[in-house]
């Protein structure tokens, strides 16, 4: 199960459920989370003075990535698993 929520695009945050569903069922390895959040760059997003669109989607993707790996590692690490 996973849940993937971005903020920063709009009035309100949503959740990738693009991102969701790429991620589940998979083995976290390679460039998984990196290809799974690339769908964050289509979510709409709004221009206004503080930034562009196409910056907020693309830091939800980078971000999200992060997060997705910090959460791994965590998970990973809680569970003994080898790195």
């Amino acid at each position: 199960r996973a849940s993937v929520t971005v903020g920063g695009l709009g009035t309100a945050p949503r959740r990738a459920r693009d991102v969701e569903q790429a991620i589940v069922g998979q083995v976290p390895a390679g460039t998984l989370f990196r290809d799974a959040c690339e769908s964050c760059r289509k979510l709409e997003a709004i221009d206004d003075v503080h930034a562009p669109a196409s910056y907020r989607q693309h830091l939800a993707a980078v971000l999200s990535r992060r997060a997705l790996e910090k959460a791994y590692v965590r998970l990973r690490d809680a569970h003994g698993q080898p790195h």
